[in-house]
């Protein structure tokens, strides 16, 4: 294979960067970190993989992301860390049921039982609904590939290239058709919460999941200990 490229690509100019201040120092740092990170989070890439990440490589530069379905209300670093995804009126209704239902909770234990039950009713409540509300705003893990696609002929025959994105994916990211986008380490696209269930949001996505079966069995137990 020929090391010239066609004529039809366009090269992304590396910055320039002099290495005659500490500030200039540490930049160079950055951009050779992002280079060991992409590396990094892609296996075994092909000969072809490999031209093609020649012509795509970022160096630090900006492009347009791709969000897809999703609004973001936050960054931080550049990356989005508060989203809403694009069910959000399901979990909306779903987490106005779950007010009801704790609020009720709570005011039958205080009428029925001591103020111990009463502290756990408010406990398991206040876990459910606040490991719901995390799980629904925080970021799923919206990809941030390092790769920007310069012509889409070049790419064609990849795999791991994603159209709605434009991205080479890096390794475990999936792309979502509800939400439109990729997602890192992709779990599954959960519509009660309004979004993905992936990197940013699957640890707190189970601990709402246990907090839900804590606050069903403690309720059945406490309403069967008075009949």
């Amino acid at each position: 294979m020929s090391s010239q490229l066609p004529p039809h690509v366009q090269l992304q100019e590396p910055l320039e960067i002099e290495t005659q201040t500490k500030e200039d120092d540490n930049r160079v740092e950055i951009i050779q970190k992002q280079q060991e990170d992409i590396e990094n989070n892609l296996s075994a890439p092909s000969n072809k993989e490999n031209d093609c990440i020649r012509i795509m490589r970022n160096y630090g530069q900006n492009y347009p992301r791709n969000f897809g379905k999703y609004c973001v209300f936050r960054f931080r670093d550049n990356e989005p860390t508060i989203t809403i995804g694009p069910h959000w009126p399901l979990f909306l209704f779903t987490y106005i049921i779950l007010s009801l239902a704790s609020y009720k909770l709570i005011e039958y234990t205080i009428e029925f039982f001591s103020f111990i039950y009463c502290f756990f009713s408010i406990l398991i409540s206040a876990t459910l609904l606040i490991s719901y509300m995390i799980t629904a705003l925080k970021n799923p893990g919206i990809s941030s590939a390092k790769y920007q696609i310069l012509n889409e002929q070049d790419i064609l025959g990849i795999k791991r290239y994603c159209k709605p994105c434009q991205i080479l994916r890096p390794k475990g990211t999936t792309h979502c058709y509800d939400c439109d986008v990729c997602i890192q380490e992709y779990d599954h696209h959960c519509p009660w919460t309004g979004k993905c269930i992936g990197h940013g949001n699957l640890q707190v996505f189970y601990i709402f999941v246990m907090s839900v079966m804590t606050f069903m069995i403690y309720s059945i137990l406490l309403v069967f200990s008075k009949l």
